[in-house]
């Protein structure tokens, strides 16, 4: 019996704190991927209506042309699995005036 072990790309991956109104994440290009799928635990709140953003992209990252928004609460972890329909994705995650002294995130591709 053989066993394929496919590697999953990651897009962003942090174990650091974030400032007041701070701004981190990161991008990659997914073909061949078809879900985006992480994890983040912070001690801040995130910024409102806007604090975790997933971009997609038709054009291999030159327009981020799609979004999707969510609202992780502080001081609890949040996980999620989003369909990719664009060939580029970037995560960006925004703390409101409070800073996050704890903020780990993992996220990779998942293959079609």
């Amino acid at each position: 019996m053989k066993v394929y072990v496919q590697n999953a790309p990651v897009v962003w991956q942090t174990t650091a704190s974030l400032a007041a109104s701070g701004s981190t994440g990161g991008s990659a290009l997914c073909g061949g991927y078809a879900r985006l799928v992480g994890g983040i635990v912070s001690a801040a709140s995130a910024k409102a209506a806007s604090g975790l953003r997933i971009w997609q992209s038709f054009d291999q990252g030159t327009n981020w042309d799609f979004w999707s928004d969510y609202v992780p609460s502080a001081s609890s972890a949040s996980a999620f699995s989003i369909e990719i329909i664009g060939n580029a994705v970037k995560v960006d995650f925004r703390t409101d005036a409070t800073g996050a002294s704890i903020l780990r995130a993992l996220w990779q591709l998942r293959p079609v």
